[in-house]
């Protein structure tokens, strides 16, 4: 199933981290394990508040554009950039390509890949990030032996313990489902 995440995306708080909206004209790439997919040239427009786009990419019917941007302001100083959706002129942090458009997440209409996970892909995954965090495999059957370098002994344990804790749960909860519950078979 097609998911959010597998779409090319302009991102702006990724832009705004690595310094690109500064610039008055840019180039952006989307890659993947392949190569190159395509790519997208902005030049930053006289009025300062949009930007007009230039695609190089099959994804995208029209290859040429113009994307608002809007600015608010933040309650302790400074200002947050967003997009306005070309289709529904909301305002979104990023802009997907989808169906040959620029479009926010919304007008997509498609579920993020953590809306389709079962209880068990969602278990497995959270202890999988405990997992990384303390330096592990992800197969979730090797044991957790070392501590990272610089990680406190006490938070290491709490994330030890975590890691072990939402394991028992999904066993527990495997176990329940599989012995109490008879499917298809009327009780009496």
């Amino acid at each position: 199933m097609l998911c959010i995440e597998d779409l090319p995306c302009l991102d702006l708080k990724r832009w705004k981290k690595d310094g690109v909206i500064a610039y008055l004209s840019f180039e952006y790439t989307w890659r993947n394990h392949s190569g190159v997919l395509g790519s997208i040239y902005f030049q930053l427009s006289d009025d300062a508040d949009s930007l007009k786009y230039i695609t190089y990419s099959s994804a995208s019917d029209d290859p040429q554009g113009q994307l608002e941007i809007i600015t608010t302001n933040c309650n302790y100083g400074g200002h947050r950039y967003w997009f306005r959706c070309p289709r529904c002129d909301h305002k979104a942090v990023k802009l997907y390509i989808f169906e040959h458009r620029l479009q926010c997440q919304s007008c997509t209409g498609l579920p993020y890949k953590s809306q389709n996970e079962t209880p068990t892909d969602r278990n497995i995954r959270r202890v999988r990030k405990v997992r990384r965090i303390l330096g592990a495999s992800d197969n979730i059957l090797d044991p957790i032996i070392r501590r990272p370098k610089r990680m406190h002994h006490k938070t290491f344990e709490r994330l030890r313990i975590k890691a072990e804790s939402i394991d028992d749960i999904f066993n527990k909860w495997a176990h329940i489902s599989d012995s109490s519950f008879d499917y298809g078979r009327g009780t009496n």
